[in-house]
């Protein structure tokens, strides 16, 4: 049978490693910086024409000016609009840890106690208390999350008998 998210190691790990890159985690980190603003800088971001150091183009200002106004009225504070706009990218990039397999043998422990841990995390945010509501999630959430995924991927090349080098770019 075919799996909808991906089976494997390497394979669920590089796929769920994607979503660090999609749309609607980079309006998470961009609302978040537009949150640092003063509020008068929030306004003219949000404003139909807002001044050239204040406009990061209309999609993204548009998208800020809809968060602000509007998804964080509906959730009633910053903090659980932030949790929400995570907890969503958590459901769909959390589905290709279902069925993550890590081999069998001792020498693969620590990378199956990673795995598991970021198996955990990353399910219970996108699909337990995240979706329930009954925790809420920041970006710091997702950056370990993310740095364990890199560290995983190092891992596995080191324990594959490679010198991985993450790189700068």
């Amino acid at each position: 049978m075919k799996s909808e998210f991906g089976k494997g190691l390497v394979v669920c790990l590089c796929k769920f490693y994607q979503h660090f890159a999609s749309e609607n985690l980079r309006n998470a980190y961009f609302c978040a910086k537009m949150l640092e603003l003063s509020e008068e800088d929030k306004e003219k971001v949000m404003s139909d024409n807002p001044p050239s150091h204040l406009n990061y183009g209309t999609t993204a200002n548009n998208n800020f000016k809809f968060f602000y106004t509007k998804e964080v009225q509906i959730w009633g504070s910053v903090e659980k609009a932030m949790s929400q706009k995570i907890t969503l990218w958590a459901n769909g990039a959390s589905d290709h840890l279902y069925d993550i397999k890590v081999p069998k043998g001792k020498e693969w422990n620590v990378i199956r106690k990673a795995v598991k841990k970021l198996q955990n995390a990353g399910l219970e945010m996108g699909h337990g208390a995240g979706i329930m509501g009954t925790r809420l999630y920041t970006l710091k959430d997702v950056a370990a999350m993310e740095n364990v995924t890199k560290e995983l991927l190092i891992a596995i090349d080191t324990m594959l008998g490679l010198k991985p080098d993450w790189g700068e770019w």
